[in-house]
């Protein structure tokens, strides 16, 4: 612990190849461009938000060092989660 507690950000790589896993064999039946333009707004909502949060946590935080395989496991999970919110708005309409 010593002099790095709190100042160093870790997850398990296990979560992030399990959704990854996840979505590769959730194949959308219905390939339009709609669901291309979903994509790629939640991959630019995901990448405004991690760097919103990464440049929040460095602002509160000026040692905190971040682990790469964590920023990537949060942008999947993010982009997983905006991409199925947005995708069920549309289906409901």
């Amino acid at each position: 612990m010593g002099d790095s507690f709190g100042n160093e950000l870790s997850g398990s790589p296990f979560i992030g190849i399990m959704g990854l896993f996840c979505y590769a064999l959730a194949k959308d039946k219905v390939h339009d461009e709609y669901f291309q333009r979903l994509r790629l707004e939640s991959v630019i909502w995901t990448f405004a938000l991690s760097v919103f949060l990464v440049m929040v946590l460095y602002l509160i935080n000026p040692n905190l060092k971040i682990e790469a395989a964590l920023l990537v496991e949060l942008e999947v999970t993010g982009f997983l989660l905006i991409y199925f919110f947005k995708k069920r708005t549309y289906s409901v309409n």
